[in-house]
């Protein structure tokens, strides 16, 4: 084939979702014709969608080179969010305020800056980015959404009104998302009426878009998880020079595990990873075609476990540089961690576990994706408590001295001790100057982004309490899955 025409397949494969074949046919264009930037661009996207961003990243930085200031304004946010994978954000930011002066009339750049600067706990630095955003284009939906993230709109506000004009357009796709941000507004406004009524809607809205026969999937993979405890036995994988130990930080959304990754990551040896989730993307997708099998029902094997971990090691040693320890707090991993005990030599398991009603009213303020119907269901939602809790139970007895529960409610009430005994567990020394240093130096890209800069405090224990009837459906549900709470 000429070059023209594996380019051309390599953006067909791209299209398609077979992003191994896009770099694949990119690569062999990029051997005829090695300074084509539309070929370029395709293997560095192609490498960003396989959850390889420092091998995508000098690929953008050729295209710079060649094309200069006529690089499309795309390729440089592409190439930001590449840095802030590996998080390397001083290199992100640089990139996002080249392309703000590039592109003054492209609003894109400026709210990655906001975001940024949230993510990184600067709430007054994103505001004010926001707002200046707002004033040219007051109706620009992520940068209202971004300011009610970082508490920036009032109830009765100007802001609030856009925001609500926002949220009764049933064509705008953020709709569900305005929802959630009006209920969070009332919430702080002690608007106990509209906030019950707003977040109903959300709930409602974010039900009738999810996908068909989603609940059916939901269950068989517990079921398979369930599978994965029956005749599990540690097996101590070979220890491997000069790869990082992984943290595995797991639990419910919403449960504190971005507040012990804020913690750990203060430790000038631990770097943070955030929601790494590539056991649900390309780790799982390149190990599944490797070895034949699907993730996790291949890992009994001991060859099969080895290709996991090159494929996992080969994304996160990016991350943690020359830092000998890396988290990965993807909550979804809990499902996994027998398999991944005796897959990573040396890691650790860090299980929060957070009272069944304040973590469950939390999760149903979040817009979290459509494809899990348990964040906006009750019913689902007291089933899928329970649900962790049996599978949590189980890996508990057969983990060992490799797995640390450690209570949410205990973390605030005495964040001093609960945290030293986290740092030994880890095997990292603890001075207690961490607790007042500037936590995740770094960013947290969650829902938790405002919060986990915050001073640690109580205030969030029991704050379902106040909507006592509106939670009856999931109090009703937790309680005939015989999952207890605290009154």
């Amino acid at each position: 084939m000429h070059a023209e025409q594996l380019q051309s397949q390599a953006y067909l494969y791209l299209q398609q979702g077979n992003y191994h074949a896009a770099l694949a046919s990119a690569t062999q264009s990029l051997a005829l014709s090695p300074d084509n930037p539309a070929t370029l661009a395709a293997a560095a996207k192609a490498l960003s969608l396989l959850q390889l961003p420092a091998e995508s990243l000098p690929f953008y930085h050729k295209i710079f080179t060649l094309v200069g200031r006529a690089t499309p304004v795309a390729l440089y946010l592409e190439a930001a969010q590449a840095y802030t994978e590996l998080r390397r954000l001083d290199k992100a930011q640089q990139l996002l305020e080249h392309a703000q002066k590039c592109f003054p009339k492209t609003i894109e750049p400026s709210i990655r800056l906001a975001a940024l600067r949230l993510a990184q706990g600067d709430k007054t630095a994103a505001k004010k980015q926001f707002r200046k955003i707002l004033e040219t284009s007051p109706n620009n939906g992520s940068a209202l959404l971004g300011l009610a993230q970082c508490d920036g709109i009032a109830q009765g506000s100007h802001f609030f009104e856009s925001l609500r004009v926002s949220a009764n357009n049933p064509k705008d796709r953020q709709q569900a998302s305005y929802l959630y941000a009006l209920a969070k507004i009332h919430r702080a406004a002690d608007d106990a009426e509209s906030f019950e009524a707003t977040l109903a809607q959300a709930l409602s809205l974010q039900a009738r878009h999810s996908p068909p026969d989603i609940e059916v999937s939901y269950k068989l993979e517990h079921s398979r998880a369930m599978t994965l405890q029956t005749g599990f036995a540690y097996e101590a994988p070979e220890p491997v020079g000069n790869e990082p130990q992984i943290i595995f930080i797991v639990g419910m959304p919403r449960s504190g595990t971005s507040l012990v990754e804020s913690l750990l990551s203060t430790h000038p040896d631990v770097a943070a990873g955030g929601e790494l989730n590539y056991f649900r993307g390309s780790v799982a997708t390149e190990y599944q075609n490797s070895t034949g099998y699907p993730l996790p029902q291949g890992l009994a094997l001991h060859e099969h476990r080895i290709q996991l971990r090159n494929h996992y090691m080969r994304r996160v040693k990016a991350i943690a540089r020359e830092q000998g320890y890396i988290t990965d707090k993807t909550p979804g991993n809990y499902h996994l961690i027998g398999p991944l005990l005796n897959t990573f030599p040396g890691c650790k398991v860090i299980h929060l576990q957070r009272d069944p009603m304040d973590t469950c009213f939390s999760i149903l303020q979040q817009p979290f994706i459509q494809s899990a119907p348990h964040t906006y269901n009750m019913d689902l939602l007291g089933q899928a408590y329970a649900h962790y809790v049996e599978i949590m139970s189980g890996w508990r007895s057969l983990a060992g001295d490799k797995y640390l529960t450690v209570d949410y409610e205990c973390l605030v009430r005495e964040p001093r001790q609960t945290f030293s005994s986290i740092f030994e567990f880890c095997g990292l020394s603890w001075k207690d100057r961490w607790l007042s240093s500037n936590r995740a130096a770094g960013a947290t890209f969650t829902f938790s982004a405002n919060q986990v800069h915050e001073t640690i405090s109580t205030r969030s224990i029991g704050s379902w309490q106040p909507y006592t009837d509106f939670l009856a459906p999931l109090r009703k549900s937790l309680t005939s899955h015989s999952v207890e709470w605290a009154a």
